[in-house]
């Protein structure tokens, strides 16, 4: 008898003794028990044995998706259904395993049927919005998770999921009423702020935008995300010096934020502020050694600065990690045509495929040095 079959076996035994224990329990003495008592319903077995049926397939199923058997899984629920259809997760857990499979439209049938059957149950609503939100469609996610809401006005996490719809829909007014709603927000005036500023950010209105950032800011000092997103503002409408202060003051608080040093470092690159750019490049390249942007752009600037033979070392390190590395090939290609080694950066040039965004800049490259040669 193999392991699964085993189990609903004894399953079955231990389910199909209840009855028989109750019966044992009603009799007198004398063997003159009650009528109902001493006759073991023959409904009841069948419900149980039904049960303890159910049961060992559903265990079984469990053990085909630690397996990753999803189809003989599938099979194993529905035979669940069949033999105890109040089993009220099993229709949920189904439709997951046919969203793994890729049965989309059997999944949502499935999450329709329970929402039809249990309105009320936040789960099978939760689930089914993600379903159609990882879809695109947005309408029928934003009416589930309405529904959800008015069901259970609690959930924050929800009002957060329509703010960001109604903002991406430009509903912008719903999506500042959603954003009052979260209740939790209410303690957090530095989120509050925050999300309005993405709200404006997103209108156009730059200057709400900023001033809800900075209050954000001031509120709560530690909360990078509100720095990226103002320092982010500044970049855009070209104030380099406020947005080199905000990643600066950033970066005071947390001198480990390699995202924010990684912002600063390509501002004053965009400046051809080099040195202050190749100080912020290395720190990076310290703090993480497999960083290749930041070595790839240390060898832009030192091959900038005329260090050629430095620029070339860090160019090659960057190709030896990534070696389709399009932009570390070109700027090698030109390191070496500026050493006068005309061959090697041809055949460095040549190395760089027609997909590239620097295939036709690498062209005009190579028949300027083929000119020259």
């Amino acid at each position: 008898m193999g392991k699964l079959a085993a189990i609903r076996h004894q399953l079955i035994i231990t389910i199909l003794l209840i009855p028989l224990l109750a019966f044992l329990s009603c009799v007198t003495t004398d063997g003159q028990g009650d009528k109902q008592g001493r006759l073991l319903s023959k409904k009841a077995i069948v419900k149980n044995q039904k049960k303890a049926d159910a049961l060992a397939y559903y265990l079984e199923a469990h053990q085909l998706i630690h397996n990753n058997k999803i189809e003989d899984a599938i099979k194993a629920l529905k035979k669940v259904q069949e033999l105890d259809p109040g089993a009220k997760t099993v229709t949920s857990e189904l439709a997951l395993l046919h969203l793994r499979s890729g049965k989309i439209d059997e999944a949502i049938k499935l999450i329709e049927e329970n929402v039809k059957n249990d309105p009320n149950n936040i789960d099978n609503l939760l689930l089914l919005g993600g379903i159609y939100s990882s879809l695109g469609k947005t309408d029928k996610a934003i009416e589930v998770y309405q529904k959800v809401v008015k069901i259970d006005p609690t959930q924050d996490k929800v009002y957060l999921l329509l703010m960001t719809y109604y903002t991406k829909e430009k509903k912008y007014d719903k999506a500042l009423e959603m954003l009052n709603k979260i209740t939790k927000l209410k303690n957090r005036r530095d989120l509050m702020m925050y999300y309005k500023g993405q709200i404006y950010l997103d209108m156009g209105k730059t200057n709400e935008a900023i001033r809800a950032f900075k209050k954000a800011i001031k509120i709560n000092p530690d909360l990078e995300d509100a720095y990226k997103d103002l320092g982010y503002i500044y970049e855009s409408e070209k104030q380099y010096h406020r947005a080199e202060k905000v990643y600066q003051d950033l970066i005071k608080r947390n001198p480990d934020n390699i995202h924010a040093r990684m912002r600063l470092a390509n501002l004053y690159l965009r400046q051809e502020k080099y040195e202050q750019a190749l100080k912020e490049f290395r720190k990076i390249e310290e703090l993480d050694s497999s960083n290749t942007s930041a070595k790839l752009k240390i060898g832009v600037i030192l091959l900038k600065q005329k260090k050629i033979e430095s620029a070339i070392q860090k160019l090659q390190a960057v190709i030896h990690v990534e070696p389709d590395n399009a932009y570390a090939k070109y700027y090698l290609g030109v390191a070496y045509e500026e050493l006068g080694n005309n061959k090697k950066a041809i055949e460095i040039l040549e190395q760089i495929p027609p997909d590239s965004l620097l295939w036709e800049e690498s062209r005009l490259r190579l028949s300027l040095i083929y000119k020259k040669t």
